[in-house]
């Protein structure tokens, strides 16, 4: 979960336009930590690209968290 802005790229904007609830971003940054759990840039990037994926209607949000449909 998300504790203050991020540090490099600005992902929280694109998730409010995707209208995700706080449980919705944390289970996606819950994902996505797990792939980097140490390195912020490259989980903030990631967390932008798949917001992006959502925001554009690529990706289903009901595809990564089953319980979102």
């Amino acid at each position: 979960m998300h504790l203050s802005s991020p540090a490099y790229f600005d992902y929280l904007a694109v998730a409010r336009e995707c209208h995700l609830t706080p449980g919705q971003l944390a289970a996606l940054e819950a994902i996505e930590r797990r792939e980097f759990p140490d390195d912020q840039m490259m989980f903030e990037l990631h967390m932008l690209r798949l917001l992006e994926q959502i925001r554009a209607g690529h990706l289903k949000l009901e595809e990564l968290l089953p319980s979102a449909g």
